[in-house]
């Protein structure tokens, strides 16, 4: 674990292998409150599974999380965009 300018960074996740420091973990918590913590264990559980390493996991997270978003407003505008109900 390093440090970085904002200070120690947290281990989180179920595998403990996601770093944040205290700014990044609140900015998520302030971002996305009702998905941060489900794409911080989907990060640990991809890593550990796959042995893969970010160079930034608060960059990961919030582009995944962007990701996801826009790939759902694309799904909801392609079925409302024509009148029907989901």
């Amino acid at each position: 674990m390093t440090q970085n300018e904002e200070g120690e960074l947290r281990r989180l996740g179920q595998y403990q292998n996601v770093f944040l420091s205290k700014s990044q973990l609140s900015s998520l918590a302030r971002d996305y409150p009702y998905q941060y913590e489900k794409y911080i264990n989907r990060l640990s559980s991809y890593m550990e599974s796959n042995g893969k390493q970010y160079t930034s996991h608060y960059a990961t997270i919030c582009r995944w999380i962007d990701e996801d978003s826009r790939l759902a407003k694309n799904y909801d505008s392609e079925y409302t965009d024509k009148g029907d109900c989901l």
